[in-house]
């Protein structure tokens, strides 16, 4: 009986199942992780403590055989590429996404290739397919879990102080305390939006007094207006005195 690559149907891949549960069970980080006891159906008969080899999956059935047809593990040398390149690229988002969840790295395609192969050599340890395995390490292993991203921001104090220097040039007056914390808001919001921003060409954050000035003439586009042609006057006014 030929031996058979999980990933070849969609179905091997429980993305409904998977995922992290409301709640975790404390974790005693002292002793190894022990997962459960096998259930294996062979033949419509249930063995409720299998300890022998082979994969068993979400269904309690063995994943695949070898040629001989003894149930197999993994082979770590072929199935990672093969179930890397074989899944459909949602499937394999989606199977990346709940890695990283459950701490392994997959920034890069070095980094995922690697996080595969080695959930692959858990399976083989503890003897479910990689998709079980995976559940189990997001029920019995959140401590493992990466921290999530920190990102930095400009104080509000320093936003909003050069915002009010702007806003003077701009509209002859400082933002009233409404305008000035949807300006600090706003600005932190760029600089979030530009550190979040995935690969590719990406614009970068104005600086805070373009930025302050862009927003004074969207808010109050009359007294900006109003303020210039009082500026062009005043300055007319003058180089007239001047001749």
């Amino acid at each position: 009986m030929g031996r058979s690559i999980v990933g070849a149907s969609s179905n091997d891949v429980d993305q409904l199942g998977l995922g992290r549960p409301q709640q975790f069970p404390n974790i005693d980080n002292s002793s190894p992780y022990q997962p459960p006891p096998r259930k294996v159906i062979v033949n419509g008969q249930v063995n409720n403590k299998y300890t022998g080899i082979g994969l068993v999956n979400k269904n309690n059935e063995f994943q695949f055989y070898d040629s001989a047809g003894t149930p197999a593990n993994y082979n770590l040398r072929n199935d990672p590429l093969q179930v890397y390149l074989s899944l459909p690229q949602e499937e394999l988002d989606g199977l990346l996404g709940l890695m990283e969840n459950v701490g392994y790295r997959v920034d890069t395609r070095g980094q995922q290739l690697s996080a595969i192969e080695e959930l692959m050599e858990a399976s083989n340890v503890i003897g479910r397919t990689y998709d079980v395995t995976l559940r189990e390490l997001g029920m019995k292993a959140p401590g493992m879990a990466r921290s999530a991203p920190r990102y930095r921001v400009s104080a509000p104090g320093d936003i909003l102080s050069i915002g009010n220097q702007v806003a003077k040039k701009t509209l002859g007056r400082e933002f009233s305390e409404e305008e000035g914390q949807r300006f600090v808001a706003s600005y932190q919001q760029a600089e979030l939006g530009y550190q979040r921003a995935g690969s590719g060409v990406v614009t970068a954050t104005p600086s805070a007094d373009v930025a302050a000035e862009q927003f004074a003439e969207q808010v109050a586009p009359t007294e900006a207006q109003g303020y210039k042609y009082l500026g062009a006057v005043d300055m007319l006014m003058r180089n007239v005195g001047e001749i």
